[in-house]
């Protein structure tokens, strides 16, 4: 958990983890603390009911990390996890790498994924599709760590649409 430490130690991050108001997506790059494997935190309640409510229809179970205080779920549950906390919670907070070089190409602005680590940092994501201009993240910020940048973003709905929220 040494990029989940040294993630936490920038302070906006550090309080969003101890108090999230809504469900917190925490994608790790690959790491020998690891088994070099990426790895999908989610930072919720610690009850058996978010257990529950985290695996839904899938195969396998979550499973609760007390080094992290928080649920580890496969990397591939990330774009439906994030569609359920926003459909079930109303918002969800979003956290993975960033790519402060990349530049935003079509290929952002006709994404259909959240994940989004170009330059634009979310307020170009899915642009060009007509039903998806509800992506706009202006209230994101960015983490350096010893390892790899990370963005922090704020998804939440508002009548069934999308919204940036600031988070910083």
């Amino acid at each position: 958990m040494q990029i989940l430490n040294a993630l936490l130690n920038d302070s906006r991050m550090l309080r969003i983890w101890n108090y999230p108001d809504a469900p917190l997506l925490c994608a790790l790059p690959p790491s020998a603390d690891s088994g070099f494997r990426a790895i999908l935190l989610v930072r919720f309640r610690s009850d058996a009911r978010t257990g529950v409510w985290l695996r839904a229809d899938e195969l396998r179970k979550p499973r609760w990390r007390s080094d992290a205080r928080a649920w580890q779920v496969p990397v591939s549950w990330f774009d439906r996890l994030t569609q359920r906390c926003l459909e079930d919670h109303g918002a969800v907070y979003l956290v993975h790498t960033h790519v402060i070089e990349q530049v935003c190409t079509p290929s952002c602005q006709t994404a259909t994924r959240h994940w989004c680590e170009c330059s634009c940092q979310g307020r170009n994501h899915g642009i060009a599709r007509d039903e998806a201009r509800n992506y706009a993240f202006d209230g994101a910020f960015i983490v350096e760590s010893f390892v790899k940048h990370f963005i922090c973003r704020k998804l939440t709905t508002v009548d069934g649409w999308v919204t940036a929220t600031d988070v910083a």
